[in-house]
């Protein structure tokens, strides 16, 4: 970073400037210039010096000129065929001290990198460190079949209680209700006494929960408990309870 600090216009060096140039313009001109060739020299690293050639090269022959008369007021000296900035290293970092501090930081980020791989690899190396909390197991609803299978009796009365208990009116294939019961007749080994009572017990809970439509994967772990519930009393469920699609 190029330092200057936020008085400099007001310096003495800078009033003698204004006086030597011609006009307010030429003046500017020149104060940019000092700034210009300032952040450069920061950039490439060459401790205030700055060359004919790069001048032209960035500014063209004009910025020559500006040089002089920075020289002329002590902003910058004459140095072989260039410049170089007045007491560069008194208010900006010298290229040594640019590299050194650079060499500072990558060794203090590879340090820290180091640390932090040698964390991981004991934590990965600590007994127990991978050991994984029991999780209990729930009875898997066998996965849903495109079409109905076995007693086409059966499933049509297991949509008849299911049409029954939600006051849903079964309406073929298309019917999203279909799925759930065909998994819970399959997952009741097409017992249509323990479908018909998991149906109850989970729909009605389900639905006054207000939780909308019961998902298939709590009826998994909940199974057991519908299953061996009592059955409960036939009824419709009101119209503002019932299940609702996602």
């Amino acid at each position: 970073m190029f330092r200057v600090h936020e008085e400099f216009p007001e310096h003495e060096k800078c009033e003698e400037l204004a006086e030597l140039c011609t006009n307010r313009t030429q003046y500017l001109a020149a104060l940019g210039l000092w700034l210009a060739m300032g952040c450069d020299s920061r950039l490439r690293l060459s401790d205030g010096l700055v060359s004919r050639r790069r001048l032209k090269e960035k500014h063209g022959a004009v910025a020559v000129k500006l040089a002089v008369l920075l020289a002329r007021v002590d902003l910058w000296e004459v140095e072989g065929d260039g410049f170089r900035f007045h007491d560069w290293a008194d208010v900006q970092e010298t290229k040594e001290q640019v590299l050194g501090r650079r060499a500072k930081d990558r060794d203090r980020q590879r340090k820290r990198r180091d640390m932090g791989s040698q964390e991981v690899s004991q934590r990965d190396t600590t007994p127990g460190s991978h050991e994984v909390s029991a999780t209990p197991t729930y009875p898997s609803v066998p996965t849903l079949p495109t079409q109905p299978e076995g007693d086409a009796r059966a499933w049509a009365q297991v949509f008849r209680i299911y049409g029954e208990i939600t006051g849903t009116e079964m309406q073929g294939d298309s019917n999203y209700h279909q799925k759930d019961c065909q998994s819970i007749l399959r997952a009741a080994g097409g017992d249509l006494a323990v479908a018909e009572r998991v149906m109850r017990a989970w729909i009605a809970d389900k639905a006054q929960r207000g939780n909308g439509r019961p998902a298939l994967k709590w009826l998994a772990q909940d199974w057991d408990q519908y299953a061996n519930a009592k059955a409960p009393k036939r009824e419709v469920i009101p119209p503002y309870l019932l299940p609702f699609k996602e």
